[in-house]
């Protein structure tokens, strides 16, 4: 009786959730309130969402060699420089962001080819939008200043676009690269040694 009892809440249950859950498809605001009221089946990553956000707060002005918050941005600004046709106003929302972290790369840092690329993509993003924008205008400006402090010359664009070597073959052949695909494994265990850190340098290169 009991047992017939709880699978036929188990069923009611159910039917309540796919119910719910149909509803909260439709919206991402829905989406986020299932899992906050009716489900927890995503709270490990939700977790690791904000831990990833939290260390990404603590590390994004850190003082190292490659600045990563630098590289991000430069890298988003360079996806919207191919755009075709190209925007005349875009970045707003993180091009302070950049040159503050430029700044700060170019004060606390030693000049390398890290710093030529983001010097040459910034300056072509201000060649290229549209400079009676506010927001651009003032960060153009804040990026000239840092260049005349740090006797950077203007024009130079060495760095951008980025050159793709295109002549001659390429130099992995097409049985190569799938003869190195087909050893990729998914691991899942793995010995308790450290990883040398060149190792973990170059795979982060390649990727």
């Amino acid at each position: 009786m009991i047992g017939r009892i709880k699978a036929k809440l188990r069923h009611i249950w159910r039917k309540a959730d796919n119910a719910v859950m149909h509803l909260a498809g439709r919206h991402p605001r829905l989406a986020a309130l299932y899992f906050a009221i009716f489900s927890a089946d995503l709270s490990r990553e939700a977790a690791a969402v904000i831990a990833g956000r939290t260390q990404y707060q603590k590390d994004a002005f850190r003082e190292e060699e490659s600045y990563f918050l630098l590289r991000r941005n430069i890298h988003r600004l360079e996806k919207g420089l191919i755009m075709r046709p190209l925007r005349p106003v875009f970045a707003l929302d993180y091009i302070a962001e950049t040159i503050a972290v430029f700044e700060r790369a170019m004060q606390r840092t030693s000049r390398n080819e890290e710093h030529a690329w983001a010097i040459d993509v910034l300056q072509n993003y201000f060649m290229k939008v549209d400079a009676d924008n506010p927001v651009i205008r003032a960060q153009k400006t804040r990026f000239e200043e840092i260049c005349t402090r740090s006797g950077i010359g203007t024009n130079t664009l060495q760095k951008v676009p980025y050159a793709r070597a295109l002549d001659g073959a390429p130099p992995v052949a097409f049985d190569d690269l799938m003869g190195l695909s087909k050893r990729r494994r998914s691991v899942r265990w793995f010995l308790q040694k450290p990883v040398p850190r060149d190792l973990v340098d170059r795979a982060l290169l390649v990727a």
